[in-house]
């Protein structure tokens, strides 16, 4: 069975196989260097002794030379020079004994200091003699010399010796080492060859499977069908089997689209640049009424009007997605109310639709809507005259003393009245929240009376849970729609009462700031946080908590479309009473 290995095996074997025969040459060289380093100490040395030998043998010389002096004068000269040169013998018999280092050198070396000493002494009795005078000089000359002549050819015996053990290292061959580090070159220049063939070889093994690689990848982006699988590497076989199971994967998932785009209720097709349809699916037979195939290379001027046209042309000059309501003329003459969602293309499809009937979708808005036109006609504006009626009356009439029940009774029943409004505005505006056409009818009122009435509504509430409410205003006229304001307040100090404990307070303050009116509801509860605090306008959008359970998420998004209508800005804040709480403001302009 063929074993293959890994990339990263074979990468490693091609690193680390050259790198330890290069250690190893390396190793190698070292130490035959390191070698060669020694014995060339070693000769250094042995033409050291050989040069000190040599020296020592020419001051042994000159000594006796001086010793065979004629003359009295001369022999005392003699005497003279002979003491000097003895003592350089000596003193160069103990340099050479200091560098003596195997037990052969100290061998021969103690063998010469043994001849010279003796040599020595018979040169200092040969000077005892000559110093005596020359006519005894002459007497004992034969003597001296026999003396001389022993005593020199002992200490010459002893030189050759040392001369001899050193001659072999002087004379060592260096050419063997030069082979030997020409050999080690040799291997190291191959170990580098080796490395580079090795390198080649993996890089170009891989690099072709690389390519066939990016070919499928190609071929795949072009959809087109794929090379042959590689079975050079475990990894590269592993990426191309990805880049074959990405084209099944795909395969399919073009095939699920394409059944998807083949059964949508929805048209979906792709317009030219002269907006003629270049692909249509069979909800064509829906929509239009012609089959796809007929469709194709109609154009869609024939469906629509002009201006329908002039914003599909708007919405290709953008260059990003649009969404368009058009009318749009059936085969058979009936127009219907169409949604388009236009994306613009590359040639030759210049545009992507997918159109979505709504006719029917319109026709339960419209009944929607006068359902409530007809709520707001037949059930708030009764209400409304009802309150502004029992306005009137308290305002107009002087009771007596004993009338001030009837006062109260009729003032409460205004209150009641205009809570039945808010709560018909709630139910109105929940669904007008949704489409952002809610409605606002402005007059001129004062804004302190407006936010006054909302803290009487909210009184008896606030009360029974113990909280209580300090209220904070400035007199100002406003062009507002009164109920819709009182709507927006009513929230807000209903979710404050709501957040609050037992002996908690609700800060209401009125501030004229340049040409707005700001109105804010300060709060002592939880606070909220700053995760929530840009999200909690939106529809369907709660902190988290027990509390959140008990409304809908609409009503704040319903205070920022009143205030929208307005003109205003709406927000939240962090209290600046210090401790938890928050503060839900609004301005309008004045």
């Amino acid at each position: 069975m063929r074993i293959r290995n890994s990339l990263v095996q074979q990468g490693i074997f091609v690193i680390v196989f050259p790198l330890i025969c290069q250690v190893v040459v390396v190793f190698l060289l070292c130490g035959q260097l390191s070698q060669i380093r020694d014995e060339q100490l070693k000769i250094t040395h042995a033409r050291d002794m050989i040069s000190m030998s040599y020296s020592l043998l020419l001051d042994t010389i000159t000594a006796i030379f001086e010793a065979h002096s004629d003359s009295e004068q001369e022999g005392m000269v003699g005497v003279e020079s002979t003491h000097k040169q003895l003592k350089i013998i000596e003193n160069e018999i103990e340099t050479m004994r200091t560098k003596a280092v195997s037990p052969e050198e100290i061998k021969n070396v103690t063998a010469i200091q043994v001849s010279a000493r003796a040599l020595i002494e018979a040169m200092k009795w040969v000077s005892l003699q000559q110093a005596q005078g020359i006519h005894h000089w002459r007497k004992v000359n034969d003597k001296c010399y026999e003396v001389v002549n022993e005593g020199s050819r002992n200490m010459i015996v002893a030189l050759e010796a040392l001369v001899d053990q050193q001659k072999p290292l002087k004379t060592a061959d260096g050419n063997d080492w030069q082979n030997y580090i020409r050999m080690l070159f040799a291997v190291a220049l191959f170990n580098f060859a080796l490395a580079l063939g090795l390198g080649y070889l993996y890089v170009s093994r891989i690099v072709g499977s690389l390519k066939l690689v990016d070919r499928n990848r190609q071929l795949l982006a072009e959809r087109k069908p794929l090379l042959q699988q590689i079975s050079a590497h475990d990894e590269l076989m592993a990426l191309d089997l990805a880049v074959h199971s990405a084209e099944a994967s795909l395969n399919a998932a073009l095939e699920a689209g394409a059944r998807l785009i083949e059964r949508a209720p929805n048209l979906i097709c792709s317009l030219d640049n002269d907006l003629l349809f270049l692909e249509v699916n069979p909800a064509a037979k829906k929509i239009i009424g012609i089959e796809a195939d007929r469709l194709l290379g109609m154009s869609v001027r024939e469906f629509i009007d002009g201006d329908s046209v002039a914003l599909l042309r708007d919405a290709q000059a953008k260059k990003q997605e649009s969404k368009l309501e058009i009318f749009l003329t059936r085969q058979d003459g009936t127009a219907i109310h169409t949604h388009w969602s236009v994306n613009p293309g590359e040639a030759p499809a210049a545009l992507f639709c997918v159109i979505e009937d709504i006719s029917e979708q319109k026709r339960r808005e419209g009944m929607r809507q006068r359902f409530l036109d007809a709520v707001r006609s037949s059930l708030r504006a009764p209400i409304a005259t009802i309150s502004e009626s029992l306005e009137n009356v308290v305002a107009s009439c002087k009771f007596k003393e004993s009338e001030q029940k009837s006062r109260v009774d009729l003032q409460r029943a205004g209150r009641s009245a205009r809570q039945c409004i808010l709560l018909i505005d709630v139910l109105l505006d929940a669904q007008s929240a949704q489409t952002g056409s809610i409605q606002i009818e402005t007059k001129k009122v004062s804004v302190a009376h407006v936010v006054e009435e909302s803290v009487e509504l909210v009184r008896t509430i606030a009360d029974r849970k113990g909280v209580g409410l300090e209220l904070e205003t400035v007199e100002k006229d406003v062009v507002c729609d009164p109920f819709k304001l009182t709507q927006t307040i009513v929230n807000f100090l209903s979710n404050a009462i709501k957040f609050s404990s037992e002996g908690n307070k609700i800060y209401i303050a009125v501030k004229e700031i340049n040409k707005f009116v700001e109105i804010s509801v300060t709060d002592e509860g939880p606070g909220i946080s700053d995760e929530y605090r840009n999200q909690i306008f939106e529809p369907f959008v709660q902190v988290p908590g027990e509390k959140a359970k008990e409304g809908t998420g609409l009503g704040l998004a319903i205070c920022k479309q009143i205030i929208d209508a307005h003109g205003g800005e709406i927000g939240v804040k962090p209290t600046e009473r210090g401790g938890s709480g928050s503060t839900f403001w609004f301005k309008i302009p004045h």
